[in-house]
């Protein structure tokens, strides 16, 4: 009994652990007040114990209730976390997948720009190519002036406009004279050098808007589309001067050429018709003495 007093009389002994036995010797006490017939403080010891009990009752309560708010509150913030957690692994892969997307058009931008240029330069090429092509298959390559098929084409177009329109139309054919002389003595070589300044002087003195053509040889076809006859004849006339008057290099006697002229008129059924009579004129100036003008 002096064990139990000392026991519930000594505060430090109250803590959270030995709190139930405290109770424990409260009601222990009580018994023994009891068998000793002292029910007074008996019944007031028992009154303490049920107090303390009540107490007791409640602090393991409120202490249940804070553990299990508390237990409560880790797990909502540990499930916060998973949330948390999970949401920077969507925005890490969104992001990811955002960074492969701007890869990935980064990647087709610039093939698309490579394809495009190599497209580009293929086309460019592909013209430059049907532009060669086409030079080639209507310039003469010696003289750089309209090949044969291309001069007869451009006069077959005017004739029928010609045909149509009654617009002016003149053909003349002209011919280096005694040309195979200076292939005979000077080569070659020579003849080429002549035939491609005489056809720079025709390019000089026929003026844009009229054509002209390699005919074959030595022999030049030139369409003129413009003026009339006497303005025509001073033009070529012009250049039958200006020809003689040419100064090639290692060429010791002056190059001469002689023209037949020819005006094309509504009786004519063909360009062929205009070109007879062209080199008709052609063949009566080799005639007369060469570097002459003579029209039909």
């Amino acid at each position: 009994k002096a064990a139990l007093e000392k026991i519930k009389n000594y505060p430090e002994y109250l803590t959270q652990t030995t709190n139930p036995i405290v109770i424990q010797t409260q009601e222990t006490m009580a018994k023994l007040l009891f068998a000793e017939d002292k029910y007074q403080q008996a019944f007031e010891e028992l009154q303490v114990y049920v107090e303390a009990l009540k107490k007791q009752h409640k602090d393991d309560l409120e202490t249940s209730e804070q553990q299990a708010f508390e237990k409560l509150s880790n797990t909502i913030t540990a499930k916060e976390n998973e949330v948390l957690k999970l949401e920077n692994e969507l925005q890490s892969k969104e992001l990811n997948d955002e960074k492969l997307r701007s890869r990935f058009m980064l990647v087709m931008v610039i093939l698309f720009a490579v394809i495009t240029f190599f497209v580009t330069l293929l086309l460019r090429k592909n013209q430059k190519l049907r532009k060669d092509l086409k030079l080639l298959a209507t310039t003469d390559e010696l003289t750089q002036l309209y090949n044969r098929r291309k001069i007869m084409s451009e006069l077959s177009k005017r004739f029928i406009d010609f045909k149509t329109t009654d617009s002016p139309l003149y053909v003349a054919i002209f011919d280096l004279d005694l040309f195979k002389n200076i292939n005979d003595s000077h080569g070659h070589n020579m003849g080429d050098e002549v035939l491609k300044a005489v056809a720079e002087c025709a390019k000089a003195n026929i003026g844009e808007d009229n054509y002209i053509g390699r005919y074959g040889g030595e022999e030049f076809l030139v369409v003129l589309t413009s003026g009339d006859y006497e303005t025509n004849h001073a033009r070529l006339d012009k250049l039958r001067v200006a020809v003689s008057e040419l100064t090639i290099r290692h060429l010791s006697y002056p190059v001469t050429i002689s023209i037949g002229l020819s005006e094309a008129t509504q009786q004519d059924e063909f360009q062929t018709d205009v070109i007879h009579r062209a080199d008709k004129a052609l063949y009566e100036a080799k005639k007369a003495g060469r570097n002459q003008l003579k029209g039909a």
